[in-house]
């Protein structure tokens, strides 16, 4: 509020010996030497009091002007000084005390009035400010500064219901201020403003014109009030500014950018973007204005036109939050959620304080199933203006879920009446917590939610709270008990009506239907997820069925077409959300949009089908038939966005099914269906389930079942609990039934898939998986399998193609991410194999695969430090994680841990006693460590392993031999792995020589002359063909088990190979020590890398004198013959 300049008879007489003077410093020294003459010249403290307040120096100025009056107190000029100074300091209440002591002793003093009208309003004493103006004014009738301030008084306190006499009557004394002085900006500042406010236009200019002449820039500050105008949506203002300051600056891009917001916000769509695109021309690395264009053309309905201008947007300025979380968006409603989502993260990254980005990301996170970082994010919608419906001024904490026994606590709602619905199942959860549990409910939910148990106090307005302690808002529980998929509360019915409302249909033997096309029309999403009340004439026109409006709101054109139509409309006996539940009782089913009946339905256990749209809330997740929330609801989507023929095609060949088994039970009565009985059930049958009671579990679904015949879901849950306990047979009928139930439900034709391709029927599943992608192609779940599928079959190059698809749906899907890696780490494409496995564990930590998979490319590139913490990391997630247990074992084995690596062979051993690698890697650990019978034992595993499967090897009928007496039985002595192998353990022909029996020994050719020349062995054979008859078998490293051999026993008696008797070869004898040399291995053994050295290495030893050096290196290819 500008405040007048004192006149000379009052305040700043003193001052004008100030402006006088050389230099403010020789003023202030002067005024000093005056008090030192004089101590009690009043003058002399009061203007020195008036150039520390120029100076900024407000206290020491108040304590000039105390001291002058203490010496002068009825001197009205130095009380209106004080009083200027004590309103500069923030003082405005001591302000107007002496303001008014001054005017009691100067009381026709204009300014005074005027300053004490400041202060007055700066208490927000309007009325009383007015007042002040209007003596003012009476006093001095040429006080501009005082009409100027009495303008802008009348427009703060103008009534908000009569938006023109406020400022007509501003306008009038605005024009008078400046009558008087015709340079007074701050009054034609205002005189324009209000001319802007009541749509005049040309004059507002003309105003603003006559600033401009006065303040060369004010152009430039057109555009800034331009832009506040906008934000305030004083659009017509904004858009007269923009003009204004473009007609002076012609060449300014950001005028035409604002211009571009205000006429988008009017609805003048094509006149926005050639505002923006005219701001680009003159600026074409303006990101703002590529942002809003973008958003502009996006509404347009230019979809690829705005995310180019998103992108370049982000080019130019990283990390820019807006076209981040716009291009976000619109990929979001295109189905491309990974891509969505890595737009969401990186505004929160650039942008970590921004709570709109970091919403956004939460509801990407939860559209994919990731509740545990989703619901974290999600809290950051509680700063968003938009977000804190109903409003409140709670001081209590907010609750962090611990124990709560002896206190009070306070649920509170936000947002719709659907969220309150399906959040509200966690008050049984609180209240296992202890304490009192009050919820303030929005009141067509209070008759409803009366009757929940765990709720003590029941209030509708946050004022009739009475005293707690904490509080927690209902949408938050989720985050504060830690739900993920696997643990939401989904134990339904946990809502159900009244007892005492009651709602009776008559019983015709059809299927009742209740139906609700369409949610609030206040949503933003609303035209989105709802669907013509015409397309309901496909579900009509199916006999065996009566159907039930329970839409509450209806549009004319609504109403006036439902009464055309063979639909019962009970909404007139809705009054609230009890009156629903008790109507939803009485139904077979309910068919609604997503919608606060939807939730209701759900809530109450009744079988619900939803409709979807393309893009759906993130509560019903990516791709899948059923909800984690509802166990009785079922999801119909639809596959391109706007196509709801294609969902009410299928939603017609579903009704159809559900008649024909409701008619059946009729028919039967003794199958007739008990639904209270089959709830409970159902209920306990998931509770037993999830507590891992499983047979216990599958008796209740099966009870379930029979009361029910033709719940899609109890005969799903029943084959997952018999395939999660390993009853293959019986859970792949129960698979079959549930496709029988819905021909058209993509979850059981995956499920099927999955159980065939344990029973090793790969074919049969891939078929299975091909038909859930048919009938949804956006299921993750599917693709994913399918590629593993045809990953297990060595199709690798086929499966990355399914593993793309499904990360395009959702980029953040662990499965997919780590199969993908693992097929890119089978075809050595290691560093995108390893940031694979590194984004698994980014998107769920606690996840083990990820850690798995990635410390086992560290052990296989040879690396094992660093795949230890790795796979430490996944045992410490999951104890019992078999694979991850011996692959950690095989990390400290390599880096000499070995006894550690025996413990955890071991333990995987222990959870899983057929674990064959852990069993193979056990034995050699324990060979290596001289534990020669425990490792011999493990070691017969061998041929279980991958790589003994791989090779050819001829089975022979005859028993294995068990190391009893031979009592002149023949055995043959069977050479394996390498030949090295072989030279070492066929020295136990001669021990088995002694057990009485013939002795047969098949070996490589490259053996055969040096083992035939071995005492007590009567045979070498290369080929099959070449064998005689025998009646046992052994191989050769099986023998020191069988004869159990331990360190002190081993059989060292050598020589027991020599060169034949008709081979000679001589070396040269010139007395130096003859030393044979080797420094490779077979190139085709596993470890030959670590094993082989390099002739290099050698050169060393030529120098040393008194040796001669012979190569016994020898390259050759083999072929096994006989294995």
């Amino acid at each position: 509020m500008p405040t007048p300049p004192h006149c000379g008879g009052c305040s700043f007489e003193g001052g004008a010996g100030v402006a006088g003077a050389k230099s403010v410093a020789g003023a202030i020294e002067c005024y000093a030497r005056a008090i030192a003459i004089d101590a009690k010249c009043a003058i002399a403290r009061s203007n020195l009091g008036v150039i520390k307040q120029r100076l900024g120096q407000t206290s020491e100025a108040i304590a000039h002007y105390r001291q002058a009056l203490e010496i002068e107190p009825n001197s009205a000029e130095i009380l209106c000084n004080l009083g200027s100074a004590l309103a500069e300091s923030g003082d405005a209440a001591g302000a107007i005390a002496t303001y008014e002591k001054a005017l009691e002793l100067n009381p026709n003093c204009a300014e005074v009035l005027v300053n004490l009208g400041v202060s007055q309003e700066a208490l927000g004493q309007v009325a009383e400010a007015v007042s002040c103006y209007r003596q003012a004014i009476q006093i001095n009738p040429d006080c501009a500064i005082a009409y100027l301030n009495l303008g802008i008084a009348l427009e703060e306190n103008s009534d908000k219901a009569d938006a023109i006499a406020p400022y007509e009557d501003a306008i009038a004394h605005y024009q008078r201020a400046i009558a008087i002085e015709p340079e007074n900006l701050d009054a034609l500042h205002n005189l324009a403003y209000a001319s802007l406010r009541l749509g005049k236009f040309a004059e507002a200019i003309d105003y603003y014109q006559r600033v401009s002449t006065l303040q060369p820039d004010f152009a430039t500050t057109a555009i800034g009030l331009a832009s506040s105008l906008q934000q305030q949506e004083k659009l017509d203002e904004a858009v007269t500014l923009c003009l204004y300051a473009i007609q002076h600056l012609p060449d300014n891009a950001e005028a035409r950018c604002i211009l571009g917001i205000a006429l988008q916000k009017q609805g003048k769509l094509d006149s926005a973007i050639a505002a923006y695109r005219e701001a680009l021309r003159l600026q074409p690395d303006y990101p703002g204005a590529l942002h809003n264009l973008g958003k502009a053309l996006e509404e347009a309905g230019d979809a690829e036109g705005a995310i180019d201008c998103y992108n370049r947007a982000i080019e130019l300025k990283p990390g820019y939050v807006y076209p981040l979380s716009s291009l976000g968006r619109v990929l979001h409603d295109r189905g491309e959620f990974a891509d969505a989502a890595a737009c969401y993260s990186q505004a929160v990254e650039f942008n970590s304080t921004h709570p709109e980005a970091h919403l956004n990301l939460a509801l990407a996170l939860l559209l994919t199933g990731d509740f545990q970082r989703g619901f974290i994010e999600y809290e950051w919608r509680l700063l968003i203006k938009e977000k804190q419906l109903p409003n409140n001024s709670f001081f209590q904490p907010l609750w962090d879920g611990e124990d709560l026994t002896g206190k009070t606590i306070l649920l509170c709602p936000e947002q719709g009446l659907g969220d309150a619905i399906q959040f509200v199942r966690y008050v049984d959860l609180v209240k296992q917590k202890g304490g009192r549990v009050i919820l303030w409910s929005l009141p067509h939910l209070q008759r409803l939610f009366a009757g929940i148990s765990g709720i003590d106090e029941l209030i509708i307005a946050p004022e009739a709270a009475p005293d707690f302690d904490v509080r927690a808002q209902l949408m938050s529980l989720p985050r504060i008990f830690g739900t993920t998929l696997e643990t939401v509360p989904a134990n339904v019915p946990y809502l159900a009506p009244p007892p005492d409302i009651k709602f009776n249909i008559n019983d015709t033997g059809n299927l009742k239907v209740g139906i609700v096309w369409s949610g609030n029309p206040k949503h933003s999403q609303n035209s989105v997820r709802s669907f013509p009340l015409n397309l309901l004439e496909k579900l009509l026109a199916i006999p065996g069925a009566d159907f039930y409006s329970l839409q509450k709101d209806l549009t004319e054109d609504d109403r006036a077409l439902l009464q055309q139509l063979p639909v019962v409309d009970v909404s007139p006996y809705l009054n609230d959300f009890a009156d629903t539940a008790a109507v939803v009782a009485e139904l077979d089913l309910v068919i609604s949009v997503d919608t606060s009946v939807a939730h209701l339905a759900g809530a109450t256990g009744k079988q619900v089908w939803i409709l979807l749209a393309f893009v759906p809330d993130w509560r019903w997740l990516l791709e899948r038939e059923d909800s984690p929330w509802y166990p009785t609801a079922r999801l119909f989507r639809q596959e391109k966005p706007g196509d709801w023929e294609a969902v009410f095609d299928r939603l017609a060949v579903a009704l159809q099914v559900k008649i024909s088994l409701h008619q059946q039970q009729r028919i039967q009565p003794a199958n007739l269906s008990d639904f209270p009985a089959y709830q409970q059930e159902f209920n306990r049958a998931n509770q037993l389930k999830a507590e891992g009671k499983f047979t216990e579990a599958i008796a209740h679904f099966k009870n379930a079942l029979t009361l029910q015949p033709d719940s899609i879901e109890t005969a799903t849950n029943l084959a997952v609990t018999l395939h999660q306990t390993g009853n293959l047979a019986e859970a792949a009928t129960y698979y079959q039934r549930a496709i029988e139930i819905d021909p058209q439900s993509a979850m059981a034709q995956n499920n099927l898939g999955i159980l065939l391709q344990a029973r090793g029927e790969i074919a049969e599943a891939i078929t299975c998986f091909q038909r859930a992608i048919e009938l949804n192609p956006q299921y993750v779940k599917a693709l994913n399998n399918l590629g593993a599928t045809l990953q297990q079959m060595g199709e690798i190059k086929n499966a990355i193609v399914y593993f793309h698809q499904a990360l395009s749906i959702n980029a953040t899907y662990v499965p997919a991410l780590v199969n993908l890696g693992a097929a890119l780490q089978a075809l050595q494409q290691i560093e995108e194999a390893k940031r694979l496995y590194q984004q698994a564990i980014d998107v769920e930590q606690n996840n083990p695969k990820g850690h798995y998979h990635l410390g086992n490319l560290y052990l296989e590139t040879g690396k094992p430090e660093r795949a230890i913490s790795y796979l430490e990391t996944a045992v410490n997630l999951q104890p019992n994680y078999v694979e991850a247990l011996n692959n950690l074992g095989s990390a400290v084995e390599a880096v000499g841990e070995v006894e550690r690596a025996i413990s955890l062979y071991n333990a995987a051993i222990d959870f899983d006693p057929n674990c064959i690698k852990a069993h193979f890697n056990l034995s050699l650990a324990l060979l290596l460590t001289g534990d020669l019978p425990g490792g011999f034992a493990e070691y017969e595993w061998r041929w279980e392993t991958d790589q003994a499967q791989k090779l050819h090897r001829v089975n022979f009928q005859q028993p294995l031999w068990d190391g009893s007496e031979l009592n002149g039985k023949t055995i043959l002595l069977r050479s394996e792995q390498g030949l090295g192998d072989a030279i070492q353990f066929v020295r136990y022909a001669q021990i088995v020589r002694e057990k009485g029996g013939k002795i047969i020994v098949s070996c490589y050719q490259e053996l055969k002359r040096l083992f035939k020349q071995i005492p007590g062995i009567d045979r070498v054979a290369v080929k099959v063909e070449e064998l005689p008859e025998f009646q046992v078998q052994a191989p050769l490293m099986s023998l020191p088990y069988i004869l159990g051999t331990n360190l002190n026993n081993i059989p060292a008696n050598i020589p027991y190979l020599s060169a034949p008797a008709n081979w000679q070869f001589s070396l040269e004898n010139n007395g130096n020590l003859k030393v044979g040399i080797v420094w490779a291995g077979n190139a085709e053994h596993l470890k030959d890398y670590q094993r082989s050295s390099h002739l290099g290495y050698f050169m060393k030893l030529l120098d040393v004198a008194g040796a001669s050096f012979y190569s016994l290196q020898k390259k050759y290819l083999r072929t096994i013959e006989l294995y």
